[in-house]
């Protein structure tokens, strides 16, 4: 929430999580995620550099993780 003063704006339009392996709970984080987008400070949530079996595997979502793959 903090970043959100420093970017002057109330909300992002994708927050996403970077390389799995900098993240020890993937759960918790994802959880953290889906308060961000309920409290509409980010309009769409994902994550990046994971593969899909390792997203789906990893947590139990509410919302439905969106992936960007390269």
């Amino acid at each position: 929430r903090p970043s959100h003063s420093q970017l002057q704006t109330t909300y992002v339009d994708l927050y996403l999580l970077h390389t799995p392996d900098d993240i020890p709970d993937l759960s918790a984080a994802w959880k953290q995620m889906e308060d961000l987008k309920r409290d509409g400070l980010a309009l769409s949530i994902g994550v990046s550099n994971f593969t899909r079996a390792l997203a789906s595997a990893s947590c139990s979502c509410k919302i439905s993780l969106s992936l960007q793959l390269q």
